[in-house]
């Protein structure tokens, strides 16, 4: 059996599909309508990481096609920025579309290269207008230099729900996300990076990629962890707590049932501002050096970044 890697020539990866309505079906009638073709196999999909803003299930896929060499690059270039709708209208009576970005298989994004490649050929853009889509952000660059790829950073819209009488937070996956107001842009080169840092696009500010840090937990989270408040406490409470730490972008309140039974309410919160990256880590770092341990209400919080399930469990074992 041929592995991704024996046809890399012939595989597209397809980036922020909503798994709500994504589907084999779905994608080649996309690509018949863009390109006049049939995908022969069907799409291969995978699951996304947990949402790193408010650590529920990510609202989408990624999936994976095989295209016959003579089309790869039709298709590769026609699927490169495209549009995935439900058919169902927004308020103003626009149609509903979540925005997909689709990649042809590329080495230099592919594990340590992507690092060296992000940090040689990759900028960091911010003050994009909300309604400004990946390709129409790609679009501005192309008289510059040319562009491997772009892309815009979003949050996905929250909803209350319903669980036994009690409210949560939850992705609302039935809408599509809202951009955050900031992207990067990735260059086939290190010069045409460099060379579109040196110019100027009107309204947009340019900077360098910074990798984040891994043992600088400031430097990686804007998403914190609450638990232990008193548990008569809503959603409102957390964020007069929080918001005066700086401006929240969303609050996740779960529930899980401890081992006598009893509700424990926990909450993921995030900060964020747009256009300014360095903004949420130093608000979530503020939350945990001013808030950890302390006691309000005769319950003593615990304040700590928003860690991935195993860590968190890690973290947790070695707290007991």
């Amino acid at each position: 059996m041929a592995t991704i890697a024996d046809t890399s020539r012939q595989v597209i990866y397809l980036y922020d599909l909503p798994k709500s309505i994504a589907t084999s079906i779905r994608v080649n009638q996309i690509i018949k309508e863009r390109c006049g073709l049939e995908i022969q196999e069907p799409v291969q999909f995978r699951e996304c990481r947990p949402h790193a803003a408010t650590g529920l299930a990510s609202p989408y896929c990624i999936g994976i096609i095989k295209v016959d060499p003579a089309e790869y690059k039709k298709v590769a270039e026609s699927m490169k920025y495209f549009e995935m709708t439900d058919g169902s209208k927004e308020l103003d009576g626009s149609t509903k579309a979540w925005q997909c970005r689709g990649l042809p298989f590329d080495r230099d994004l592919l594990g340590p290269n992507k690092v060296a490649t992000n940090l040689r050929q990759n900028i960091f853009v911010s003050n994009i207008p909300k309604d400004v889509t990946a390709g129409q952000l790609e679009e501005k660059f192309k008289e510059i230099a040319q562009v491997k790829s772009a892309k815009i950073s979003t949050a996905p819209v929250l909803k209350n729900e319903n669980v036994n009488g009690r409210f949560f937070k939850q992705i609302d996956i039935s809408v599509p996300p809202v951009s955050n107001g900031y992207g990067f842009v990735c260059f086939n080169t290190a010069e045409e990076a460099q060379k579109a840092l040196n110019s100027q696009i009107e309204g947009l500010k340019l900077e360098p990629f910074k990798q984040k840090e891994r043992n600088d937990a400031s430097k990686i989270f804007n998403n914190i962890y609450v638990k232990n408040y008193n548990p008569e406490w809503k959603e409102a409470n957390l964020r007069e707590l929080f918001s005066n730490l700086g401006d929240i972008k969303s609050i996740a309140v779960m529930e899980k049932i401890d081992k006598d039974g009893t509700p424990k309410p926990f909450a993921f919160v995030c900060f964020d501002r747009a256009g300014d990256r360095n903004y949420g880590p130093d608000c979530a770092q503020r939350a945990v050096n001013d808030l950890h341990d302390k006691e309000i209400e005769g319950f003593k919080l615990y304040v700590q970044p928003a860690l991935p399930a195993p860590q968190r469990q890690a973290q947790v074992f070695r707290e007991q």
